[in-house]
Parts: C-alpha cells; structure tokens; sequence
C-alpha cells in the first residue's frame, strides 16, 4: 500500500491525510475506518481513493494514521465532561454552557472512499452522514445525530443520550441498544435485536429472520414482519409488530404490552397489566397470567390459558385443543370454532363462554364461574361444587 500524506497542519489550517490503497481491488473485505474521541461533524463522501482530512480544526488537530486495513482517526479530545447544552435542532456542546459550540463550529472530519466501507465511531459527540456502508458499529452517549444509506453487512448503534440515528436496510444482523432518550430508525434487517432501558425509541422495517426485543423503560419498539419474535418487557414500554411467520414468545411483567399481526404460533407469560393483541395464530395460543395482562386476538388453532389473576382472553374463533385453568376472576370469550378437546377448571369466579362446539367437553367448577358454549358432541365429563354451571347457549 501506497501511503501520501499531503499535510499535517495545527492551527486554522486544515489537516489532510490520504491512503492510495492501490491494491483495494483486490481486498476481498471492505476498508475499515476507526474514529474515537472526536467532537464535530462527519463526512463520509464517494471518491477516488480511500482518504480523510480535519477541516476547521483551530486547537485540535487529531491525528489521522494508516493501519493495515484503513485509517484511524483519533480526535484528540477528552469528551467524558462533555455536555449538550440547548433543544434539539440547535444543541451545542462542551464542557460548560458558556463555552459550548455548535456543531457547525466545531472541526469537520471529511473521508472519501470508492466504495462502501467497515465504520467503527466511539467515545465522540458529532453530527455526521454517509452513504452506503459495508458494515456500521456505532457508540454515543451525547446528543447528535447521524444518517447513512444501506449497510451491507452487520450494524450495531449503542446509545445513552438523545442522539438519533437512521439506517437504510440492514443485510446482516442488527443489533440496537438505548439506555436514554435517543431514536433509531432502520430499514429491512437480515435479523433484529433491540434492547432499551430508556425512554427511546425504536423503529425498523421487516426482519427475514429473528426478531429480539428487551424493554425494562418507557421507550417502545416498532418493527415490521419477521420470521419469529421474542420480546420481554419489564416497564411501560410496548412493542409492536407485524405478522410473524413462525412462533411469538413474550414475558410481561410491567404495564407494557405486546401488538402483533398474524402469527404462526404464541406463548406469553404476563404478571402485570400489559396485555398482548394479535390477529390470527395458525397453532396454538398458550398464556398463563397472574396479573391482568390478557390477550385479544382473531382466529385460533387452539387455545391454552392458565390464569390465576383478573386477565382476559378474547377471541374470534377456536379450531383446535381449548384447554383452560381460571383460579382468579378472569375470564375467556371466544365466538365460534370447534374446540377438540374442551376442558374447563374453574375454581374462582371467572367464566368461560364459547359460542362454538365443544368435543366431548370436560368440565370441573370449584367456583362461582360459569361455562357456556353454543353446542356439544359427544357427551363428557361434568362436575360442579360450587355455584357455577355448565349450560348450553339458547
């Protein structure tokens, strides 16, 4: 590899430094590109070779150095103290209010490539965009903000500020974690992991394979289809989601609910008062509440819904097992289907009315719930001690 330095200024004056990388053609992985400890603007641009340079640099040079698959680039500053200072659109940042700068007087960091490289910034507060990238990992813990087109590969953006982000489609895996007030916005993914314990916010576009989320705040997530779907929530954040061509598993125990499309099949446990909406499940429905947190949902290949709290579950049709354990005040609504097999234990005073026909219904009431259903074949087994019943719709 060729190396040119063209200059290295301090001052007012620019600093510039290019890398010929005359032998790119035949590097079978991107150029990365390191950036750490800069405060300013960044600038990735298309050209001729694989270069980057400091403009308005004032008393911070940086150093800008050659490594054995891109550049590093070291901006000299300390921002541990770093504050932002005013609302968003006009943030200026430094170490104390009266001496805080916008970004825009702040040094300017230019790199041009040829094509799509491996992009690493951490420990730096900055405004910043670029095109397409090969691969994207990004660490902020200020405010700023940062646009970019595709990335090829894997992305990963760490937040704990208010900074925003926004990804174009994601080929590999991407992986999003906030712990303060900052957005991300991305497109389609290979695969999606989102963990928030802040009031950010997520959203995404369609994941081909899994699909990840964590919420312990009040931030939520919004995320097109996937091809499965796993979110535990623990605050008052919820997420929503589109159809799900495999399994759905969710874990609520906070205020924070679950919204999804059609799923192949859902398992959930809630012990607090978030619940979760879905459209149509292809299998089974599993839930077990001890809170309140219920579920409402469209057609059903089976349902199975142990409740020891005050929970709901409301659905348009059951074709499939129903089997259903209340020992609290909740209680089931199902429209219509044909439940095989049917079978009830009631021990407090939730009920179950199931507009359908229920196969050889097996019925046992300790309570004061009752079980009604539209019809029934072959007779099963049926027994009350307590004030409930079983009856037949009119």
């Amino acid at each position: 590899m060729h190396l040119h330095c063209d200059a290295v200024l301090k001052g007012n004056s620019a600093m510039s430094f290019t890398a010929s990388l005359l032998a790119a053609a035949a590097l079978q992985s991107a150029p990365a590109v390191v950036i750490e400890d800069f405060a300013g603007e960044i600038r990735i641009e298309q050209g001729a070779a694989l270069s980057a340079r400091i403009e308005r640099a004032g008393d911070r040079p940086g150093e800008i150095s050659e490594t054995g698959d891109g550049l590093a680039i070291d901006g000299g500053d300390t921002l541990r103290r770093w504050r932002c200072f005013g609302r968003e659109g006009e943030e200026r940042v430094g170490r104390r209010r009266g001496d805080a700068l916008a970004f825009d007087a702040l040094p300017l960091l230019i790199v041009t490539t040829p094509g799509p490289i491996d992009l690493e910034i951490s420990d730096s507060i900055f405004r910043g965009a670029a095109g397409d990238l090969a691969a994207l990992n990004l660490s902020a813990s200020a405010c700023g903000g940062f646009i970019a087109g595709d990335i090829e590969g894997d992305a990963r953006v760490s937040l704990s500020g208010d900074m925003e982000v926004q990804l174009g489609d994601v080929g590999g895996a991407a992986r999003v974690s906030q712990s303060g007030s900052g957005a991300v916005r991305l497109g389609a993914s290979g695969s999606l992991s989102v963990s928030q314990s802040g009031s950010g916010d997520t959203k995404a576009g369609d994941v081909a394979g899994p699909l990840e989320i964590g919420l312990s705040g009040s931030g939520g997530v919004e995320a097109g289809s996937a091809a499965s779907a796993e979110v535990r929530a623990s605050g008052s954040g919820g997420a929503e989601i589109g159809d799900v061509a495999g399994p759905l598993s969710v874990r609520l125990s906070g205020a924070g609910g679950v919204t999804a499309g059609d799923v192949g099949a859902f398992e959930g446990r809630t012990s607090g008062s978030g619940g979760v909406r879905l459209g149509d499940v292809a299998g089974v429905a599993d839930l077990s509440s001890s809170g309140d947190g219920g579920l409402s949902a469209g057609a059903l290949g089976g349902l199975i819904f142990n409740a020891s709290g005050s929970a709901d579950v409301r659905a348009d049709s059951v074709n499939g097992p129903m089997q259903i354990r209340l020992g609290g005040s909740g209680s089931v609504t199902v429209s219509d289907g044909r439940a095989e097999p049917f079978e009830v234990t009631g021990t407090g005073s939730g009920g179950v009315r199931f507009g359908g026909h229920a196969i050889t219904p097996k019925v046992r009431l300790t309570g004061s719930g009752d079980v009604v259903v539209g019809g029934f074949e072959q007779f099963g087994e049926i027994r009350t001690s307590g004030s409930g019943r079983f009856t037949v719709a009119d």
